[in-house]
């Protein structure tokens, strides 16, 4: 996986509201938590190709790369064409992503599966980094997929990116009592 992440960038799947994600069109909607944390179960579609994931945030990151991971068996069936939308206040329908602007399109040209020793495959897909500076949801509509099957197959999902930093509350420190008595008091 080291391969995959550019410098200066990490794996944020840990900074996904998991509880809170959504996919539209799943035979099972419980898989999406599975290809975020690489517990085994794929993500497939229902009713058609089409997949509508909505990933919130625990707090806003920066989304650099994000990578689709599929069995071999099963390529044909991997998505390869997508439209990735930040800060989505909610899961949008089917209809409304049409109307709704992509802050980046992935084209199956854009799409690469390789070989990944005795994992399966995995295409890692660079996002237009400008966009995706202060993201608090990633959204993804997968129109379709590399051998234009009627279900789409996901076996992982990782996105990279940069979680920025966080506060840990036991290194505050508390200030203003010591200085408040320390300092003459003001003249009115």
């Amino acid at each position: 996986m080291a391969s995959s992440i550019p410098k200066n960038y990490v794996e944020i799947n840990s900074k996904i509201e998991v509880k809170q994600c959504e996919v539209l069109n799943a035979t099972s909607p419980a898989a999406l938590k599975s290809i975020l944390e690489n517990t085994g179960t794929p993500l497939e579609s229902d009713v058609d190709e089409q997949l509508l994931i909505h990933i919130p945030f625990q707090n806003a990151v920066k989304v650099h790369t994000i990578v689709l991971k599929t069995a071999a068996a099963h390529k044909d069936r991997a998505p390869n064409s997508i439209r990735v939308y930040a800060n989505l206040p909610h899961t949008p329908s089917f209809d409304d992503v049409d109307n709704i602007t992509a802050a980046h399109i992935v084209s199956p040209d854009d799409v690469e599966y390789v070989e990944e020793k005795g994992k399966g495959l995995k295409a890692t897909v660079g996002l237009r980094f400008v966009k995706f500076q202060n993201v608090n949801t990633l959204t993804m509509f997968v129109e379709g997929n590399v051998g234009d099957e009627e279900s789409t197959r996901l076996d992982g999902l990782t996105i990279i990116g940069d979680a920025g930093e966080t506060t840990e509350m036991k290194d505050l420190k508390k200030i203003g009592d010591e200085e408040a008595l320390a300092a003459p008091p003001q003249k009115a």
